[in-house]
C-alpha cells in the first residue's frame, strides 16, 4: 500500500510503500524523512549513526563493571 508523508525537515511530500496500513501520520512522515535527500535529513542520518557506532563501540569495549 502506497501512503504520502512529508519530510519533516524541508516538507517535501513523498509517497512510500509500506506494508502496515495502520501506521499514523508521525510515522509515515518519519519514513518519509528517512528516505528524504535534503541536506537536513541527510546530516540527521549520519548523526544517528554515528551515535549508534560510537554506542556499539562503548558496549563493546567499556567494562560492564566500570
Amino acid at each position: 500500500m502506497e501512503l504520502s508523508g512529508s519530510c519533516e525537515y524541508c516538507g517535501q511530500h513523498k509517497m512510500i510503500e509500506v506494508e502496515d496500513a495502520n501506521l499514523t501520520k508521525a510515522e509515515v512522515d518519519a519514513l518519509v524523512t528517512d528516505q528524504c535527500d535534503c541536506s537536513q535529513a541527510k546530516s540527521e542520518r549520519r548523526k544517528a549513526e554515528t551515535a549508534k557506532k560510537i554506542a556499539e563501540y562503548i558496549d563493546k569495549e567499556v567494562d560492564p563493571a566500570a
